[in-house]
């Protein structure tokens, strides 16, 4: 039998064909199903991590630990950018920026969390945590579950606590020992109805100032004094125009790192374990780290002649805790008596325990 010309063409066109489409599928294989959570794992994302302090503070440096665990563990694929020093927004501003998506991250400290969630302001309460075991159980416990809900109601993410440490007093006034001292005198504050209300039974004045302010406002005399940490008296030179610090540990101070919930919700599942790997072993360093550099500074504090660092004894303890106990009262309105009495029952389980105030 004879096969035309036109029927060679044909098979010859066939052959052609078929091994063309054979030979592009193995040079260019594509999945047969489309993958969505595949496909945004080789998108590049960014994540704007604003930061009021400096890259060498004890948060500046968490931060940068976390940011670089983050391109480890997703190959580059996800990058945080750090804005260090307010760059961005400072204290008062960047809890809105996050909310409104201009940035992704944050890491405020508690008291101003209180003013968007007022139940956040159980934290400052005066001597609530005996200790860091006190601190601890708190956070991780019903108290930080629920702190937690509060951010997810305002559209975030509570990602982790990071350290800060136990709060003193720092005055230009002379040392402050007893309630008494504290009449007239004039305190930075964040703005926490708590700590206004500590002042207050103190009978003291307190203004809000963000930290960043501080300096200048005690330069110029428009404050007598504050609380702060060990780590952040050394580092914004506070000692340097204000002469006295008791070492009282009458309050906490600590941050909690948190994402844009939107943008969170938007990753995918693997994504975000990798993100949360990165944050967990963050904060285990972050918060060694806080303790070892507040130790560390007060050290060096010690050795500074100028200045007089004063150790509450039992007794002037004892007078402090006095005078504050009415604002636990006083501060249900704001509060809620349920966190209230929480927190009156963590006190009195670690009370027991001696409060380092190196810490």
């Amino acid at each position: 039998m004879r096969i035309s010309r036109g029927t060679w063409l044909l098979l010859v066109f066939g052959i052609i064909t078929a091994f063309s489409v054979g030979f592009w599928s193995l040079i260019n294989p594509e999945p047969t199903v489309y993958d969505d959570e595949q496909h945004h794992l080789h998108q590049e994302t960014i994540i704007k991590f604003n930061l009021t302090d400096a890259e060498n503070s004890p948060r500046g440096l968490a931060a940068k630990y976390f940011a670089d665990l983050v391109e480890t563990y997703t190959n580059g694929q996800i990058r945080v950018d750090l804005f260090p020093n307010a760059v961005l927004y400072d204290e008062p501003s960047e809890i809105e920026a996050l909310q409104n998506g201009n940035v992704q991250m944050i890491a405020p400290s508690f008291s101003y969390l209180a003013e968007i969630s007022p139940k956040w302001a159980v934290m400052d309460l005066p001597f609530a945590f005996p200790n860091d075991e006190a601190v601890q159980a708190a956070l991780h416990g019903e108290i930080g579950k629920r702190l937690l809900q509060e951010l997810d109601k305002n559209e975030m993410v509570g990602m982790d606590f990071w350290r800060g440490g136990f709060k003193q007093i720092i005055s230009s006034k002379g040392p402050l020992l007893h309630p008494s001292d504290f009449h007239g005198l004039v305190f930075a504050a964040p703005p926490s109805r708590v700590i206004e209300s500590q002042f207050d039974e103190l009978n003291a004045k307190s203004v809000i100032i963000p930290f960043s302010q501080v300096y200048h406002s005690s330069e110029t005399g428009q404050i007598n004094g504050e609380e702060a940490t060990i780590a952040n008296i050394y580092r914004a030179n506070l000692y340097q125009i204000q002469k006295y610090i008791t070492l009282s540990g009458h309050g906490y101070l600590g941050y909690c790192v948190i994402m844009n919930k939107k943008f969170w919700n938007n990753l995918p599942a693997a994504r975000q374990a990798e993100i949360k790997r990165a944050m967990d072993e963050a904060t285990a360093w972050a918060n060694r780290y806080e303790i070892q550099f507040n130790s560390e500074k007060l050290e060096e504090l010690q050795k500074v002649s100028s200045l007089h660092i004063t150790q509450l004894s039992p007794s002037q303890h004892n007078e402090w805790v006095a005078a504050t106990l009415p604002v636990y009262e006083k501060s249900i309105p704001v509060i809620g008596k349920e966190l209230i009495q929480d927190i009156k029952e963590i006190r009195q389980k670690y009370e027991q325990f001696t409060l380092d105030p190196n810490l």
